[in-house]
């Protein structure tokens, strides 16, 4: 008869480990509040529009709603950056929706000079999450200095008038 072989209890079930994020980890910035010279009536507005934006469901309400962020880019530009670092990128909607979403950024800001990968190149994944920092790093800066944020919109009139200022 064979001994007795004593088992080892059990180990109890391990969670299963969270999906490791690939690039930066977007979730860890936080949400943007209004510019400064903001109203909240603006901050409100800018907030509704740029959750349209982002929901494919509004149709042509998303178009008109990135329309209309693009004419007041200042006051809406951390409510699109908000919804942007929420789009999952490694869904098919979710990238279409911050491809688009970046490419309003780039029509704001043509001179911030953040590239951004299709889904067919490679460590896209990791490149985006890694570019929308970049954006969210580019408002940080371009919030509190207009001479950046001038630069980073290509809006050199601003630029020549501080120059004719003597600032």
């Amino acid at each position: 008869a064979e001994p007795s072989v004593k088992k080892p209890a059990p180990k109890p079930a391990q969670p299963a480990p969270e999906k490791a994020v690939e690039g930066y980890d977007l979730s860890k910035i936080p949400d943007f509040g209004p510019g400064a010279g903001t109203t909240p009536a603006q901050w409100t507005e800018v907030q509704k529009l740029a959750a349209q934006l982002v929901d494919f469901s509004h149709g042509v309400q998303a178009t008109k709603a990135g329309y209309a962020l693009e004419d007041m880019p200042k006051e809406g530009f951390p409510a699109i950056l908000n919804q942007l670092k929420k789009l999952k990128l490694d869904d098919e909607k979710g990238y279409a929706n911050a491809d688009l979403t970046r490419r309003l950024l780039q029509r704001i800001c043509p001179n911030g000079n953040i590239k951004w990968r299709s889904r067919d190149e490679k460590d896209w994944l990791k490149y985006n999450q890694t570019a929308i920092k970049k954006w969210c790093d580019l408002w940080t800066a371009a919030s509190t200095d207009d001479a950046y944020w001038a630069k980073v919109t290509k809006d050199w009139s601003k630029a020549a008038t501080d120059k004719t200022d003597g600032k």
